[in-house]
């Protein structure tokens, strides 16, 4: 516009439409196990006639047990239906809602009737509101404290109970930005993201032909044989506080009432295997919507949480448990695998990595490490390639038409503030949230370490290759091997239907030698793409830079631990102190524990923040370091040391993977220069730099073989607690060794 007036500034106008986002109060139903009927409940289930319910039809037989359980339950089981506005605290209950009404009112009397009476009124009625709405919320967060104190931190109520404590958990998805447009509603919300999640469980192309997958064994897995007895012990080891699915039917329900269900239950489970059907109302999951990191407004931002009907999941708990131990049985799953297996972890993948390559370094080696990511691993698994590959393993036709069964026709939908989006169906991926989801994945990824010439090892579906350079002369000979392995790896995910991110595929040299640079060495290829070389790498959670050190590493997890102090100091002034103590080892030193014996041995002056983190906290919580013993709170070096030692126990009985174990060199004379030694030593490796030397197996090493033989020759179960013992009776031993 022209200027104003005698000013030579234009003015700029603008219109900005604002709309008023409306919080709608959900109700939800809340049952009141407490006042539970829980005799009267088993015996209306024993006196039923399930012969009339569970008919020739699975599908027609779950819902008929469904609508009967929930119809018992409903009578036996009080009820009460429970408001909430989404902006409402936790502790804002009616009595709340009624003391901030009646101020109002006594405030509208006073605003039209101005006096010293009405006024009077109005000040002891907000005096009154204020003492109830502060004595609400001390009530509130006092009986949260007694919880957090009271129950295991291992479950998942104690976790819901601290992120309400902590005012982290929200229930409201705010205003969500879809293609430029803002979607308010609930159900334009929920709609909108069901979009969005319907979107990633697709085939990568439809027009791959499916290819043939020769047998893997001549063994044959057929049905498992399923008793109420078996049914019963599955159902009493349901965990309480398990959410439902859409069938309304809770795991406690199903827990206290295992002995009267578990025959009809039984029956229904072989009808399903019978028929080779799997009941349509166990395959469509309510989902919640939970937020990632970024802005909340972007639906991308979301990730879907599934809840599936817990009768389906004891079904599944049978079929994968059954499956799992036959394929273990028989090796039939790739000893490079560790996600999602029995007796394997995260810190078994990483220490058999890790250890490999400072080996290399030590021996005067480089290593060059390629990281692969697969997108949208899980929601892409092509459905009769899997089946195809469950059937090459030896599972019969039943099974295979059980699990086809269960794969085909799965629908969801996502509800938000009460309100549900249209229901979506899936055409690919394993069901999320499911028992079988993890089984079937390592299963459908089980050959892709075939013809791979490089070390290779997995974590679900983090792929690792690296391959060890011994002489510069042979840098040319191992990037065309690894070039090998890379198109490999794309013609297997061609013909799988899986698609890889080459531009989050990161590749690594790791090397001492001051004159090398990543130039020297030939290009990686992969999908088209030529990979950098990055300076450092994340696997798993766990920095590694290219030198191989963890100063990295370890300024993130300081860095982390610090945010955390930030609750703990929010938490201080209405949790008690054996609560602010549970806290911390559960927010704060699991983050400085991750994979501990990866690091345990870094320099002092790397580990100097991390033992500066545990003194802050000690401090906000108000312990010294005497009385922090007393609540289990062990310096950082001791709790390292046991952790290690405990892994290296499990490696010597050998219960760890066969990687991890094979790390170990027994028995022989030991260049530790120990006077004698026994069959339960091992032989030290030698190390021709610090870098080395600080490493987990050469520095557990030095420790194990200082132990006691008869520590040395407990089982896993008693050594872990006596050589935490050993070492608080014998600090001095604990400083000395790690000299050494």
């Amino acid at each position: 516009d022209a200027p104003l007036g005698t000013s030579d500034h234009c003015i700029i106008t603008g219109t900005l439409c604002f709309s008023k986002v409306v919080s709608v109060n959900t109700w939800r139903k809340v049952w009141l196990y407490n006042r539970a009927d829980w005799k009267s409940l088993t015996r209306a289930l024993d006196q039923t006639d399930w012969s009339q319910i569970i008919g020739n039809c699975p599908s027609t037989s779950a819902e008929k047990f469904s609508d009967r359980l929930v119809s018992l339950c409903e009578a036996f089981i009080p009820s009460k239906l429970v408001s909430q506005s989404p902006n409402d605290p936790k502790w804002f209950d009616k009595t709340c809602h009624d003391a901030i009404l009646a101020k109002n009112v006594a405030f509208d009397k006073y605003k039209k009737f101005p006096s010293e009476y009405y006024k009077g009124e109005f000040v002891r009625a907000r005096n009154r509101c204020n003492t109830k709405l502060r004595n609400a919320r001390r009530q509130h967060f006092k009986h949260l404290s007694r919880k957090v104190s009271s129950r295991s931190p291992s479950s998942a109520s104690w976790w819901s109970i601290v992120k309400t404590t902590l005012g982290n958990q929200t229930t409201m998805i705010p205003p969500l930005s879809v293609n430029g447009n803002i979607v308010s509603s609930p159900e334009g919300k929920a709609n909108a993201l069901a979009d969005l999640f319907v979107s990633k469980c697709k085939i990568i192309n439809e027009r791959t032909a499916l290819p043939h997958v020769a047998l893997k064994t001549d063994s044959v897995l057929s049905r498992p044989n399923i008793d109420y007895q078996l049914v019963e012990k599955v159902l009493s080891s349901l965990e309480l506080n398990k959410a439902s699915g859409c069938d309304n039917i809770s795991s406690r329900v199903l827990r206290n009432c295992a002995s009267s269900v578990s025959k009809p239950l039984c029956s229904l489970f072989n009808l399903i295997m019978n028929t080779g059907t799997f009941p349509t109302c166990w395959k469509t999951a309510r989902v919640v919507a939970v937020p990632k990191t970024g802005k909340k407004t972007d639906p991308v931002n979301y990730r879907p949480v599934s809840l599936l009907p817990i009768v389906s999941k004891v079904f599944e708990t049978i079929i994968s448990k059954h499956i799992m131990t036959y394929l273990l049985d028989r090796n039939l799953i790739t000893d490079r695998q560790f996600g999602f297996l029995p007796s394997r972890s995260t810190l078994h993948l990483l220490l058999s990595q890790h250890q490999r390559w400072v080996d290399a370094i030590n021996d005067g080696s480089e290593v060059r490490a390629v990281s692969l990511d697969i997108s949208r691993a899980f929601d892409t698994v092509w459905h009769p390639l899997l089946i195809s590959k469950l059937a090459s393993y030896g599972l019969d036709q039943i099974m295979c038409r059980v699990l086809s069964s269960f794969l085909t026709d799965r629908k969801f939908h996502v509800v938000v503030d009460g309100s549900s989006s249209r229901t979506h169906g899936i055409e690919a991926g394993v069901p999320q949230g499911s028992v079988l989801g993890p089984l079937f994945f390592i299963v459908f990824i089980n050959d892709i370490c075939v013809d791979i010439e490089s070390q290779l090892f997995i974590y679900a579906d983090d792929t690792t290759i690296f391959q060890v350079i011994p002489k510069t002369t042979e840098r040319i000979a191992c990037a065309e091997s690894m070039n090998r392995d890379l198109e490999r790896m794309a013609s297997w995910a061609e013909r799988n239907n899986i698609a890889f991110n080459p531009k989050k595929t990161n590749s690594i040299l790791f090397t001492l030698k001051r004159s090398v640079v990543a130039a020297q060495h030939p290009p990686l290829m992969f999908l088209g793409h030529q990979l950098s070389s990055s300076e450092s790498i994340t696997l798993l959670g766990v920095t590694f830079n290219s030198k191989l050190s963890w100063v990295t590493h370890l300024e993130s997890l300081a860095s982390r631990g610090r945010q955390r102090l930030g609750m703990l100091r929010r938490s201080k002034s209405f949790l008690n102190q054996t609560a602010l103590v549970i806290l911390y080892k559960a927010f704060v030193r699991s983050i400085i524990e991750y994979c501990s014996p990866l690091y345990f041995g870094a320099n002092a002056t790397h580990l100097y923040p991390l033992h500066r983190l545990q003194s802050e906290a000690l401090r906000i919580i108000g312990l010294d370091e005497m009385s922090a013993k007393s609540h289990n709170i062990q310096p950082l070096e001791h709790r390292f040391l046991v952790s290690a030692l405990a892994v290296f126990h499990s490696a010597f009985k050998e219960t760890t993977p066969a990687f991890v174990t094979q790390l170990l060199n027994r028995g022989g004379p030991n260049v530790d220069s120990l006077r004698s030694f026994s069959h339960t030593t091992v032989r030290v490796p030698h190390s021709r730099l610090d870098l080395h030397r600080r490493s987990f197996v050469p520095r557990t090493s030095r420790f194990w073989n200082r132990l006691p033989d008869d520590i040395r020759s407990l089982n896993s179960a008693q050594f872990k607690k006596s050589v935490n013992s050993h070492f608080l009776t014998n600090t001095c031993q604990l400083r000395m060794y790690g000299e050494h």
